[in-house]
């Protein structure tokens, strides 16, 4: 004889309640509003939309209600099929310690080139280091190096 009252092992509702990607979630909120009638706000709320993101996804299944919702969303492509076969080739010329100027030019070369890579003297270049540098110590060349602060006011000597 069973003293405790059964338990549940799985609860089948979260499979429902908590979609598992955007296509379901459409769905979900969707079927909410028009099969269950909840307000749009509420609708939206539930699902994780902003009311008005809710009233544009509304207007959309309005205009062409035939959607495949149950369709897993299409990825894009698992390999670039240009870069794969010289994938070898480019770790085996970085781990000569080649540069990706040395690189391009040695591809080139071969007839296989890949796309443009900016010269070492172009700004691209120049903006794409400083960005990777991090913040200069002295931004401000002109006026010098910083005052020494004076140890009881915390102002400038």
């Amino acid at each position: 004889m069973f003293t405790s009252k059964p338990k549940k092992l799985t609860d089948f509702s979260r499979v429902f309640l908590e979609p598992s990607n955007a296509t379901h979630r459409q769905y979900e909120a969707l079927r909410a509003f028009f099969v269950e009638g909840l307000p749009s706000a509420e609708a939206a709320r539930r699902f994780g939309y902003t009311p008005g993101s809710f009233r544009v996804l509304v207007h959309q299944f309005r205009q062409g209600p035939p959607r495949d919702f149950f369709l897993t969303p299409a990825k894009g492509p698992q390999s670039a099929p240009k870069t794969d076969p010289l994938r070898d080739r480019i770790i085996a010329l970085r781990k000569q310690n080649l540069s990706i100027y040395d690189i391009s030019r040695n591809l080139a070369h071969q007839g296989r080139p890949l796309s443009q890579v900016a010269s070492p003297g172009s700004s691209r270049t120049k903006d794409s280091l400083a960005c990777r540098a991090g913040p200069t110590t002295n931004a401000h060349p002109a006026r010098g190096p910083p005052r020494p602060m004076s140890p009881m006011s915390g102002n400038s000597i």
